[in-house]
């Protein structure tokens, strides 16, 4: 795809003309978000990748809120798969209960500029071992290259944050909203509260997570629940005695 495409009208092909310009800086700037480890709840990884987002959108002019997460319920547990690091438990930290933040960054259009009101969904979580051989990006092999959360969803979270600030660079004011979560992998109990309140308000909602192998653009996903039910009564033996 080049920029004189007839399929892209002139402001289009500006838009690739300025990706293009970019595109060793969002390599760099990928290469150093896969490197910090995310997984697991990994607090301080998770605290860098959050500052490091929190500055990029605060230089597009947003307002930057970090909204404190809601404990988990006592009655849930998550398990990990037996080949996770030992000595870490399921929240990255040993004894005390890391409850990460949600970064909500809003950019309105400014007043009298009517918008579509769009709010940009995203996790920094992974689900690797913050202390596995799994740490870094691979060097591009037939344009791939192989990372924790290098897809899903660091990589996502980038194609997001350029399309904002070519848009900017370009002149072209938006309404967004950007809420990035850290808790996705596991269920999303600590920012459900922050992602909902901010979407509220909004026309279109745009999750960047991965496209299908074929490079179809994902519309919905299959939803998960957790339970605890609870049993009331007397228990007792299921033979002839009553």
């Amino acid at each position: 795809m080049t920029t004189s495409d007839e399929r892209f009208d002139d402001f289009e092909r500006r838009i690739l003309a300025q990706v293009e310009q970019r595109a060793e800086a969002l390599e760099r700037d990928l290469r150093m978000l896969v490197g910090i480890p995310t997984g697991h709840n990994h607090a301080e990884g998770l605290d860098r990748t959050r500052v490091w987002f929190e500055q990029r959108l605060r230089d597009l002019g947003a307002d930057v809120e970090l909204v404190p997460g809601c404990p988990r319920p006592d009655w849930l547990e998550i398990r990990r798969e037996p080949e996770d690091a030992p000595g870490i438990d399921d929240d990255g930290a040993s004894g005390d209960v890391a409850i990460p933040p949600t970064l909500v960054a809003r950019r309105p259009a400014g007043d009298g500029v009517e918008a579509v009101r769009m709010v940009l969904c995203g996790h920094l979580d992974t689900v690797h071992d913050p202390h596995g051989p799994f740490q870094e990006l691979s060097p591009i092999e037939d344009g791939i290259a192989h990372g924790p959360g290098a897809m899903d969803m660091k990589g996502g979270l980038m194609v997001a944050l350029a399309a904002l600030e070519v848009l900017e660079s370009l002149g072209r004011r938006v309404d967004w909203t950007m809420v990035l979560v850290s808790d996705e992998e596991t269920g999303t109990f600590f920012g459900e509260e922050a992602l909902l309140e901010a979407a509220r308000g909004h026309d279109i909602g745009l999750v960047f997570e991965p496209a299908l192998p074929d490079g179809s653009l994902v519309v919905e996903r299959m939803g998960s629940g957790t339970f605890m039910l609870e049993a009331v009564g007397r228990a007792a033996h299921v033979g002839r005695a009553f």
